[in-house]
This record gives C-alpha cells, structure tokens and sequence, in this order.
C-alpha cells in the first residue's frame, strides 16, 4: 500500500525553501559544465509541457515540471544534493501538483522556466543561483497563500511572506 502525503500549509514553507537552497546550487554548480544538449534537453521539456499545458493535463504538467528541476539537479552530479531531492519526491510532487493546478501558476511557471535556460545560456553562477531561488520561493509563496496563511505562521511561512511583492498578488 502506497503512502500518501497531504502536505500541510507547514509542510510546503519547509518544502519549498529546502527546495529553493537545494536547486540554487544545483543550478550554480551547472553553470560550470553546461552543454548545448543540456540546454536543448531542457528546451525540449519546456516544449513537452507547453503541449500538457494546451490540452490542460495537469499530471502531465507536473510530471514534466519535475523533470525539468530534476534535469537541473541530475546534472550537477553532486550526489548529496540528488539524494536528498529524491528522499523528499513524494513531498515535493504533491506540493507541485497543488500548485500546478491553478492556472495562472502554470503560466508562470513556465515563462519562469524559459528565464531559467536564458540564464543558463549566459553562465551567470549567481544570477542562475538568484534566479532559481527566486523561482521556487515565490512559487512557494503563491501555494502558502492559496491554502490560507495560519493564524500562527511559522518562521519558515514568515519568511515566504517576506519575498511578496507589494500590489503583486
């Protein structure tokens, strides 16, 4: 019998800023060895899920969401870093697919993705570091604020709060 795990408002904070540090050096750590095929690879998954995205397949968004984040960690070949994203998967799949389901956060997402492989392309270790963090964090924000902020919001809710954006939803 499969485990299953309804993240709470909690959980994703956590999720997601682990997520946010881990992907950040994972992209910076890349930014030393990128090839046309990763880019390609990443452009092709970019491709893939603007088709999900068209006949509005939200697992099939998620999934290809996922691979592109996994790309990304995969490549950096820092097994630590590649062992403590799988170890969290299930946590981060259901968060994702919460997430995902919401229109305008899959817009985002994905025009975010296509900004992620332009940095990629100019090498930047600290704007792809910058622009990844940024990337997971306000997605972390926009899924706090869409389950409901608690009455006693942790340290880790605070500081997703901390990134919003005034007169930006």
């Amino acid at each position: 019998m499969s485990q299953v795990f309804n993240p709470t408002v909690y959980d994703v904070a956590e999720i997601y800023i682990t997520r946010a540090s881990l992907e950040a050096q994972a992209g910076a750590i890349v930014s030393n060895i990128i090839t046309e095929s990763f880019l390609t690879e990443l452009n092709e998954i970019i491709n893939k899920s603007r088709k999900a995205y068209e006949i509005n397949d939200v697992n099939l968004i998620t999934k290809y969401n996922t691979d592109f984040h996994m790309k990304i960690v995969n490549f950096s070949e820092n097994q630590y870093l590649i062992k403590t994203m799988e170890a969290m998967y299930l946590q981060i799949m259901q968060a994702r697919r919460s997430s995902l389901k919401r229109k305008e956060h899959r817009i985002r997402s994905l025009n975010e993705h296509k900004g992620i492989i332009e940095h990629f392309k100019n090498g930047n270790k600290k704007e792809i570091k910058q622009v990844l963090s940024s990337h997971i964090i306000k997605a972390g924000l926009r899924l706090v604020e869409q389950m409901g902020i608690p009455e006693t919001p942790s340290p880790s809710i605070l500081f997703l709060l901390s990134f919003k954006e005034k007169g930006n939803p």
